[in-house]
């Protein structure tokens, strides 16, 4: 940030100086004329009524700033909750829970390259689904 702050003070073409480039006495004075205003903006609407002066001005991409390690520890308390929601389903005897659960769980189990839980999950669906439904 700082160094972005460095840039713009350092170059004298910058459209942020051009706004300060007439400062007198703390005071911006019109590019045009001979009237002086306290703030930036008001020297801003006088110029674009008055002498028709236009700038481009770009917007700037405010990207938020995410903060991984919560989003990890989001990602991995969810994780936690469906792998217990699984072990509690199969120790309380839930057939259908279990399997929405493994079936909750598969995608995240290919994304992240867990074979052996991915065929698990993959075994308990068709079993349940296609081969016990006779």
């Amino acid at each position: 940030m700082l160094l972005v702050l460095r840039a713009i003070v350092t170059d004298p073409e910058h459209p942020e100086n051009y706004w300060i480039s007439n400062l007198e006495n703390g005071r911006v004075r019109c590019h045009f004329c001979d009237k002086t205003y306290a703030y930036v903006g008001s020297l801003k609407v006088y110029e674009e009524k008055i002498h028709k002066k236009t700038v481009v001005t770009t917007k700037s991409t405010v990207t938020k700033d995410k903060d991984e390690l919560q989003s990890y520890c989001r990602m991995l308390f969810k994780l936690c909750l469906l792998q217990k929601n699984l072990d509690t389903s199969v120790d309380m005897g839930d057939g259908e829970r279990s399997v929405r659960s493994a079936k909750y769980e598969l995608p995240i189990y290919n994304t992240t390259n867990k074979i052996k839980y991915g065929i698990g999950s993959v075994h308990l669906i068709s079993m349940t689904e296609g081969l016990l439904n006779a």
